[in-house]
């Protein structure tokens, strides 16, 4: 039994060692395909993974190297606009505002921003424009603008899509921004450039340094400008005006908040003070003051003088005076007078007024006090009082040389009348005699002796014989030589060349053909209407009248005189004695309308008192004005 099973095991592994033999090539070929397939899937489970692993990494690879690459455009965008700024936690992720950039050649491309007024402080206007570039065959392009506000994560569209790539806008509230602008083709719906850059509002400020004023405060009363001189940075400003008294610790209120730095008020009261002011912006709590004091003086007025340019008053003139005075108060009032001491009388000049001047006419001659008050609006007063003389001057009245100016030289001499017209008389009185040839000769006396020491009468002998006669008598008679009694014709002359009225004196009664002939040689001198005759001789000027002379004859008389109808009837005027003249005489003749005078009068004084009443024409030896 046993050797049975032994005989088929073995025929069993001849058995099989055949079919092995046999089957070898194809097994051993099946064997290395599977060995091959089980390695090659071995392998293929191997490398799987590291594949896998490789397109992970390449995948996060290209992410970080897009989202370095926008950190990188980002910082490098934001450093051509604010050089060495530094970038915030909260910057916000613009990459996913738009869809992505085509990748295709650039069109545009968006450099920076370009600020025409740098952003400040909040409600700033701001305008702005972004620096591009775009190829030469791009059409038209748009921009978007854009601000991210840091504080609370928010976007605000400044401008929508347009074609100017300029922006204008007010700054929001203070804090940190981005500014963001984007530029695309127009008509596209994506983005092909853009440009973001921070950029920070600071609050609006105002500081006030001082207050400047326009009038400083000086007294009670006054009107006073004053403004605060500030700085502001954004923002409207509000001011408010404020006094504290420091006499009762009380706060005034000038003017409440507006929107002006100026102010304008009245001052109060005498006493001492502070001026407030603030200042607030944008309708906040006041965020400046500025506090200063200041003192309200009484008004006072001090007068310590007249000051007269004209230091020669003269009666008749035109004259100026001036208080001299240190006020401080604009409208102080100044009222003027004189006082005449004559009469004791008061007259005003000029009433209350805001001008320290004064000009006036002149009064009468005499002595008078000139008296100036004045008073400041809040009652203080001061006045000043000077005497002052006022003497007659040539205008005053008509002077007359009586006989040519005799007190110089002897009396109706060439001499004589020159040194009048000099001296600046008016006229220039001379007494005329007819030679007995019929020649008009200047002598006061019929008789040669008192001027020539020859005892002949001009009416009885030829002018040739007169001129034989030297004149050596008289005021500075040594002083002349070889003087001759001058004609009527050398008379006129000397008063053409001076501008002095002849007054002509008739000393003799003369014939009608004798008045006749002197009335044409006065007129034929020019004169005329314009000299005057005078003569004691009734007739004498009657004559003339009838002779056709039209001028000014007045009638000279020694004592008192009231045949007023007379002198009516022949239109003459009266010429007396000065000491006959009287206010009822002047008044009389006034009435009539004639003219009238006086002589002979050397004295000033007495002058003075004859103006004073009226009288205008006064004969005279010597110069009674100044």
């Amino acid at each position: 039994m046993k050797k049975n099973i032994v005989q088929w095991v073995f025929l069993i592994i001849i058995a099989c060692l055949s079919l092995g033999i046999y089957q070898y090539p194809i097994y051993a070929q099946e064997h290395t395909q599977l060995q091959e397939e089980q390695q090659d899937n071995t392998a293929q489970k191997e490398i799987q993974p590291l594949k896998e692993s490789q397109n992970i990494l390449k995948e996060e690879n290209q992410q970080i190297n897009q989202q370095t690459n926008r950190q990188t455009n980002q910082q490098q965008d934001t450093t051509e606009v604010q050089e060495g700024s530094a970038q915030t936690e909260n910057n916000p992720d613009v990459s996913n505002i738009e869809n992505s950039i085509e990748p295709e050649a650039e069109l545009v491309s968006i450099s920076g921003i370009y600020y025409a007024s740098e952003p400040h402080t909040e409600e700033s206007v701001v305008t702005a424009g972004a620096v591009h570039q775009k190829s030469q065959n791009a059409g038209a392009i748009e921009f978007r603008w854009q601000y991210y506000n840091v504080g609370d994560g928010t976007w605000h569209v400044i401008q929508d899509w347009g074609t100017t790539e300029w922006v204008k806008w007010t700054l929001p509230q203070a804090g940190d921004y981005w500014l963001y602008v984007e530029g695309r083709l127009a008509g596209e719906n994506y983005i092909r450039s853009k440009y973001v850059t921070p950029y920070e509002v600071k609050g609006a400020q105002i500081s006030i340094s001082g207050i400047y004023y326009a009038g400083k405060p000086q007294t009670m009363g006054d009107t006073v400008t004053a403004g605060a001189v500030h700085e502001i940075s954004g923002g409207k400003a509000s001011f408010r005006w404020q006094y504290y008294d420091l006499s009762n610790g009380s706060w005034h209120v000038i003017k409440d908040w507006n929107d002006s730095e100026w102010v304008q008020w009245t001052l109060p009261k005498t006493g001492a003070y502070w001026l407030y002011v603030e200042a607030k912006i944008n309708g906040g709590l006041p965020s400046a003051k500025y506090a200063e004091g200041f003192a309200v003086k009484d008004k006072t007025i001090s007068i310590s003088g007249i000051y007269i340019p004209d230091n020669q008053p003269v009666a008749g003139k035109t004259i100026t005076a001036g208080a001299v005075h240190v006020k401080n108060n604009s409208d102080t009032l100044f009222r003027w007078q004189y006082y005449r001491i004559k009469d004791r009388s008061w007259h005003v000049i000029s009433d209350w007024s805001t001008s320290e001047w004064v000009r006036w006419e002149l009064p009468e001659c005499g002595s008078y006090w000139l008296y100036v008050e004045a008073k400041t609006t809040t009652g203080n007063t001061s006045s000043k009082v000077m005497g002052y003389k006022i003497a007659l001057s040539k205008d005053s009245m008509r002077f007359i040389a009586h006989r040519g100016y005799s007190a110089m030289a002897p009396e109706n001499t060439i001499p004589a009348f020159t040194l009048a017209g000099e001296a600046g008389f008016w006229g220039v009185e001379t007494d005329v005699y007819e030679t007995v040839d019929g020649v008009f000769v200047l002598s006061h006396d019929d008789s040669l002796k008192r001027m020539t020491g020859m005892d002949v009468k001009i009416t009885e002998i030829t002018y040739e014989e007169l001129q034989k006669f030297t004149i050596n008598a008289g005021s500075n008679a040594n002083q002349y030589s070889n003087l001759k009694i001058p004609t009527m014709e050398e008379y006129l002359q000397i008063c053409t060349d001076y501008g002095m009225v002849p007054v002509i004196e008739m000393k003799q009664l003369f014939s009608p053909e004798s008045c006749k002939r002197l009335l044409q040689i006065i007129e034929q001198s020019g004169w005329g209407e314009a000299c005057e005759v005078i003569s004691f001789y009734r007739d004498d000027l009657t004559q003339m009248r009838d002779a056709g002379a039209s001028m000014q004859m007045l009638l000279l008389t020694y004592a008192k005189f009231d045949e007023f109808e007379w002198l009516s009837q022949y239109r003459l005027g009266l010429d007396t004695y000065y000491t006959n003249v009287t206010e009822e005489l002047i008044e009389n003749l006034d009435a009539l309308g004639l003219p009238f005078g006086a002589w002979t009068l050397d004295d000033k004084q007495k002058c003075e008192s004859l103006y004073s009443i009226g009288l205008r024409e006064i004969t005279s030896n010597r110069v009674l004005f100044s």
